[in-house]
């Protein structure tokens, strides 16, 4: 009979993994959570039985397989394993998650499951079957990131944490857009969030075609960049520099609901699974005639002058400044018919 060893939401609440002992194998699964676009996946863990020598047609009955014998490492079965042995800890994004069995990898689901016919990685596992592989070496990179996964989360649950970032990415914002205005708190457990604005900056900004000229009022996200957007590092040929960004906004005029629309777009990485990216669109769904953003990560596409590199992040990442252009619906037809960056260039070609 089949049982759950561990279950666990990841912080974010947009998955979660379990380890289910069938009796027969042992499995890690992640599952999304309702209206998450992560993927559901599984990683072969262990035998409870002997090894077949062909593959398993377990499968065709709705069971786990076993591994084959010349793919894992006890071709008699391994024990069952216990529910006090058993630790997950989560990838900083949140999409991938690491067994551990009395403090040593059993195995890993990472961000990249499911890419080149790869759940994931496994101790016991000798080769590939089941679409699992061996776990590389304890001296490789891949350790070495599995032990940053574990200090992400020390680190963020350390007291002091979150107001070391606020306090210095404010004063990072006030240093180009001048003293803010307000502080709103974002209702979001984790991650931590807040929007900031700004009124009356004197900054030399451009006002889009979308807008009024009313007051001059910026709103950013404070918090994006504590940790990385989910996903997004599968996307990148250098995923280092893209991994932790920012959203800024210059909406003169801003509606009553603008700071509450950001909130909404600041949480939405870590509601959905979905990453912010250049040349994204944001539709909020409301039916204001301006209410939606189109994403540039160029601050001149964007109506912005150059602004300040902001301070690394954990001392080692960039935060990329992602800029949301207040958009009607005519501009983001057209932005999703021919792009992103031509409905800009028309927004502020005047």
């Amino acid at each position: 009979m089949s049982h759950i060893l561990i279950e666990e939401e990841n912080p974010y609440g947009n998955a979660g993994a379990f380890v289910e002992d069938d009796g027969r194998t042992v499995y890690l699964y992640r599952v999304p959570a309702e209206g998450s676009v992560i993927q559901p996946s599984a990683v072969w863990v262990r035998n409870l039985l002997p090894a077949p020598t062909e593959a398993d047609d377990s499968p065709v009955r709705g069971m786990a397989p076993l591994m084959k014998a010349d793919s894992c490492n006890h071709v008699e079965g391994s024990p069952a394993l216990q529910s006090d042995e058993l630790d997950l800890i989560w990838f900083p994004d949140g999409t991938g998650v690491t067994l551990y069995v009395n403090g040593e990898v059993e195995a890993v689901l990472p961000p990249w499951a499911g890419h080149d016919f790869v759940q994931g990685y496994a101790r016991e596992a000798r080769g590939y079957e089941a679409s699992t592989i061996p776990l590389p070496p304890g001296d490789s990179g891949f350790h070495t990131r599995l032990e940053e996964n574990r200090e992400f989360w020390n680190r963020r649950t350390r007291k002091g944490d979150w107001e070391e970032y606020r306090d210095r990415m404010l004063a990072y914002y006030e240093s180009f857009l001048g003293r803010h205005s307000q502080y709103f708190a974002v209702d979001q457990k984790i991650p931590l969030l807040g929007i900031v604005q700004f009124n009356d900056v004197l900054l030399d900004l451009k006002r889009p075609t979308s807008t009024g000229d009313q007051s001059r009022t910026v709103l950013v996200t404070l918090g994006m960049g504590r940790q990385p957007q989910p996903g997004i590092e599968m996307y990148h040929e250098n995923p280092d520099e893209i991994l932790h960004s920012e959203i800024l906004t210059f909406f003169p005029g801003a509606p009553d609901f603008a700071v509450s629309l950001l909130g909404r777009i600041a949480a939405y990485p870590w509601k959905t699974g979905r990453f912010f990216d250049h040349g994204h669109i944001y539709e909020s769904g409301r039916t204001e005639s301006v209410c939606d953003f189109l994403i540039s990560a160029h601050a001149a596409d964007a109506g912005w002058p150059v602004i300040p590199t902001a301070p690394l992040h954990d001392d080692r990442y960039p935060i990329r400044m992602l800029y949301a252009v207040p958009a009607t619906q005519e501009d983001v037809l057209v932005a999703r018919a021919k792009g992103v960056d031509f409905r800009l260039q028309r927004m502020f070609d005047r």
